[in-house]
């Protein structure tokens, strides 16, 4: 079942847009402690929008893309928050719950060895990633089953980040 999430959020990515990848600088965000605020505003005006067949065709828009658009879905969303968060080696962490409805995306950065996420606009910190599923765990009212980092497309240069090596040692 792992192994099949899995594959199917990398083909997820692989299918959604590959223009316009480039990293705008005039989007990033400077001052760490802004985020949770951006999450905020961000929510406010987000229009969401389910991807084709109720979701079952995942598209995910490339960062660039989806701070233009706002709209779209979690995944969308934390592409958002992904680009302009990008001084700060932001990841996109999908994970999948036992009620494979409730599967979600959100933004995780690794500061000073503790996890620092962005769920649509609220902003939490944990200091071990066992916590951080027993929040999602929390969140989504089921057990998790799987989780995503979109290893693929890091590794391939998909979502550039100013220094994503040094963070893949966080991904497992």
């Amino acid at each position: 079942m792992k192994r099949f999430l899995n594959l199917v959020m990398s083909w997820s990515y692989w299918r959604s847009r590959t223009d316009n990848l480039f990293i705008n600088e005039k989007f990033f965000i400077e001052n760490f402690d802004e985020i949770p605020n951006y999450a905020i505003e961000l929510h406010k005006k987000w229009r969401y929008k389910n991807d084709g067949m109720a979701g079952i065709l995942n598209y995910i828009n490339p960062p660039p893309i989806a701070v233009e658009l706002e709209t779209g879905d979690c995944d969308d969303f934390a592409s958002n928050i992904y680009h302009v968060s990008n001084k700060f080696n932001p990841y996109l962490f999908t994970y999948f719950p036992k009620k494979i409805s409730k599967a979600h995306t959100i933004v995780v950065m690794v500061i000073d060895n503790q996890y620092h996420i962005i769920n649509w606009s609220k902003y939490h910190v944990f200091d071990t990633l066992e916590y951080l599923h027993q929040y999602l765990e929390l969140y989504a009212k089921s057990p998790i089953v799987s989780t995503h980092w979109a290893q693929y497309d890091y590794k391939k240069g998909r979502f550039l980040s100013v220094e994503t090596p040094q963070l893949l040692k966080y991904i497992d």
